[in-house]
């Protein structure tokens, strides 16, 4: 024969911990505190995920709205320079913000010389200098070790350890092309 558990409801709980609390059952107060936690986590989950079932049908909505206002702008050919558009709508400061995005097809290796936060790119590659100079001594503290920069380069993954030899790269290099 099989017992079916049968799942109780937190009003039910809530008079068998009151029992246990007069009748000064402590265990019970657990097991019954940890049965009343499970229900009201259980509660709280089915809660929220009612909530995001109905945000993802608002989100659908909302960019169905967009999509046809889009739609007849972008049937007459007004954004054929644009790759994209970004809206954005900031509830906290009530503002909406929109990006038309354009990207740029760029040459294999060439980087860019200003980074975000405005610090000028070296215009060659770790590996492209590594070729030419990757044979030269490490440096520690402006002195000569037995490993050379190729060495030192391949035998850390460490992006500190590794940036310590692209600087001397970039120093190598810059003084090659000045003596050029």
């Amino acid at each position: 024969m099989v017992e079916q558990t049968v799942e109780r409801t937190v009003e039910q709980v809530k008079k068998d911990l009151d029992k246990a609390y007069k009748a000064g059952d402590f265990a019970a107060m657990a097991t019954l505190s940890r049965e009343m936690s499970k229900l009201l986590g259980g509660a709280e989950k089915a809660q929220k995920e009612a909530k995001t079932l109905a945000l993802v049908e608002k989100a659908k909505l909302i960019k169905s709205i967009l999509d046809a206002a889009l739609k007849s702008t972008i049937d007459k050919g007004e954004l054929d320079t644009a790759d994209g558009v970004w809206y954005v709508y900031d509830f906290g400061e009530k503002m909406s913000q929109i990006r038309l995005t354009k990207t740029a097809v760029r040459k294999s290796g060439e980087g860019r010389t200003i980074t975000p936060q405005g610090a000028k790119v070296y215009d060659r590659s770790t590996e492209e200098m590594l070729k030419d100079f990757g044979d030269m001594s490490f440096k520690v503290d402006g002195k000569d070790t037995e490993v050379t920069l190729k060495q030192h380069y391949d035998s850390s993954t460490d992006k500190n350890s590794r940036f310590g030899v692209r600087k001397q790269l970039i120093k190598i290099d810059a003084e090659a092309k000045t003596e050029a």
